[in-house]
């Protein structure tokens, strides 16, 4: 097993994969300017797994532990059905404030 995957793999995953959206990216863009651990993010191609993995098993709630900034939740939230539920767990209030303002909370058209 390569870990981390080489180059040539993650360059082909990059480029047969749905590209990240906007709201992904300006979370990421977020986390990694108001965060003191950044790299604790899941990433793009691990949010499209995640997202696959809540899709393919019927998953219509998902109960996430450990939380920080929202991308896997997000991720997940989004192979869910439109009634879907996603509740999430974690103690650091200020990483958990990050995931999006209470004013523009995210929905799938964002």
């Amino acid at each position: 097993m390569l870990y981390p995957p080489s180059e040539d793999i993650e360059a082909y995953i990059e480029a047969h994969s749905t590209p990240e959206s906007d709201l992904f990216r300006k979370l990421t863009a977020e986390t990694r300017s108001s965060t003191d651990a950044p790299q604790m993010q899941v990433g793009h191609i691990e949010g499209l797994f995640l997202s696959l993995l809540a899709r393919s098993c019927g998953a219509r709630r998902v109960l996430e532990i450990g939380t920080f900034t929202g991308y896997s939740a997000l991720a997940l939230a989004s192979g869910l059905p439109e009634d879907g539920v996603v509740i999430t767990c974690d103690i650091d209030a200020e990483t958990t404030a990050t995931t999006w303002p209470a004013d523009d909370p995210p929905t799938s058209s964002n």
